[in-house]
């Protein structure tokens, strides 16, 4: 996903100022910041993730997404994760080790893959309306991953989770035909832990991150530029904290 000039200074701007958790008093968000976030230990699965996300980003065969017809090499450079920020995912799911993940989009079964890196028994359910991405997400998966990852055609709004369902770990990839909204949150929170993670991609654009901020049942969140990371424990202070990967 390439970034504008705009945001390019913003990010430097926080590359020097708001770095190593500088002034947070949290322990929960200074320790998550400093060995997670900002962490740029090299782990044993990016290679073999690294091979698949350059497969998908040079693939010309076709695909149909935003009501177009293009190369899956150009809707993945447009519309997927970047790397650093694919890498995030995996070492927030190290962190937090979820059992059950929910993505929100597949982009091309990037966010699954890097998910489920850290352990072969997690279950996750990837939403994918496009149903030319989501069979470029089921034979990626297949070849580089032997994770358990169900890609669903469908959109949110539309499929069914079961009442006694919960997600440990949720990333909303937003696309074309579903932006997450209010309505979203209010429908997910039933299903979500106090101990859950949310993971909002594009939060620069719009103003529904600062509704996520102040809604009653979130309590720290943090503001990446691009991904926002949102907890629900009532035990921790409320606070958004910024920083950027």
């Amino acid at each position: 996903m390439a970034f504008s000039a705009k945001d390019n200074i913003v990010r430097l701007y926080r590359k020097i100022f708001c770095r190593g958790g500088y002034g947070i008093h949290s322990p929960f968000v200074f320790d998550l910041i400093i060995n997670v976030i900002e962490e740029r230990r090299q782990y044993y699965c990016y290679e073999k993730l690294h091979e698949a996300l350059y497969q998908i980003k040079h693939d010309k065969r076709k695909v149909f997404l935003n009501g177009a017809t293009v190369t899956m090499a150009k809707a993945a450079r447009d519309n997927c994760l970047t790397e650093n920020e694919l890498r995030l995912l995996f070492r927030l799911a190290n962190r937090f080790r979820p059992q059950t993940i929910l993505t929100a989009g597949s982009d091309f079964g990037t966010t699954a893959m890097y998910m489920t890196a850290f352990s072969s028994s997690t279950q996750c359910i990837a939403i994918e309306p496009e149903q030319s991405v989501a069979a470029a997400a089921r034979h990626f998966i297949k070849r580089f991953t032997q994770t358990q990852v169900e890609i669903v055609e469908d959109t949110f709004s539309n499929f069914y989770l079961p009442d006694n369902k919960k997600i440990d770990m949720l990333m909303w990839g937003n696309s074309a035909k579903e932006h997450f909204d209010i309505d979203v949150l209010e429908r997910l929170l039933p299903f979500l832990r106090e101990s859950s993670v949310l993971i909002i991609k594009d939060i620069r654009n719009g103003d529904i991150w600062k509704t996520v901020c102040t809604h009653p049942k979130v309590s720290v969140t943090i503001d990446l530029y691009n991904l926002g990371i949102v907890f629900f424990d009532p035990k921790l202070h409320r606070r958004t904290y910024k920083c950027v990967i």
